[in-house]
């Protein structure tokens, strides 16, 4: 369970403001070994630490608070964060906070599916990162080859998206296999197809599971069933519904073109309004 809001302790005369905060033992430890300096006894740097997380949970129920008044929402990522249920670590649930996410979003309250799209998150972040390192994606960046910029928005490579608040996102190729078919067996190292600055072959290689494991650990406990700690789950949602909302920006379908009928109700070819068709099934004007 997350531990309540902390609240000024009642006021005597004579005394301080005193606020008191119960803080997970792992949370603690955890912290007082980065604190630890040589000299320093166990004490110490248990105190300094409490009082760091102390400072930290207020500061930020401080800011919680402010951006509420601000830009009140009652589904707020911070606010699912604080409600979160919590495992015996004081780490945030992933399975329960991911549904609670999910439902604040209006996508259903279903985990599996929950769980699939953290995971396309974590695979297509990796992704992302790969491609940047590799492609000059930003034209007055030092040293971009304008011409070679422009080769790869011609060739396919290089795509933006334009969002409603002129905000431009430079999308990922999906493809994970060339959709040539090779020629020859590539160079170690070498891409699988032509050189990508050639090529309007577009497409992006999965990320290594090993990687993905890597990243999963970045926000993750061992386990995988719980967030690290409240802030870094925080993160985590403020980026997995940056890209939701993108990737939901992006596959908007295109608006159908309806086929045309003819006078009888019959589909006929958009080139053929008000043909009918034969009994060899070719188009005949009435």
């Amino acid at each position: 369970m997350c531990p309540p809001e902390p609240k000024p302790s009642a006021k005597q005369p004579g005394e301080t403001d005193t606020i008191h905060l119960e803080v997970s033992p792992v949370e603690l430890i955890d912290v007082a070994k980065h604190l630890w300096r040589e000299g320093m006894n166990h004490r110490d740097a248990v105190s300094h630490a409490y009082h760091l997380i102390r400072e930290a949970h207020l500061l930020s129920g401080n800011l919680r608070h402010l951006n509420q008044r601000s830009h009140p929402s009652a589904g707020s990522i911070s606010d699912l964060v604080w409600r979160a249920e919590r495992n015996d670590h004081g780490q945030p649930l992933r399975v329960p906070l991911l549904v609670a996410l999910m439902k604040s979003l209006g996508k259903g309250a279903n985990a599996d599916n929950a769980r699939k799209l953290l995971n396309d998150w974590f695979r297509e972040s990796l992704r992302k990162d790969s491609f940047l390192a590799v492609m000059p994606h930003d034209a007055t960046a030092p040293g971009t080859d304008p011409k070679l910029h422009q080769q790869l928005r011609e060739n396919g490579w290089l795509r933006f998206h334009q969002d409603d608040r002129g905000g431009q996102h430079l999308i990922i190729p999906p493809n994970t296999r060339p959709e040539k078919p090779l020629r020859q067996k590539p160079a170690t190292g070498k891409h699988i197809t032509q050189p990508y600055w050639n090529t309007t072959d577009v497409w992006w290689p999965e990320a290594d599971p090993q990687d993905i494991q890597t990243r999963k650990a970045e926000y993750l406990n061992p386990a995988g069933d719980a967030f690290l700690n409240a802030i870094i789950a925080q993160r985590a949602l403020e980026r997995f519904t940056a890209w939701l909302e993108l990737e939901a920006q992006i596959k908007k379908a295109p608006a159908r073109k309806k086929q045309p009928r003819n006078a009888s109700g019959k589909l006929v070819s958009p080139k053929d309004k008000g043909a009918d068709r034969n009994a060899e099934g070719r188009f005949e004007e009435k």
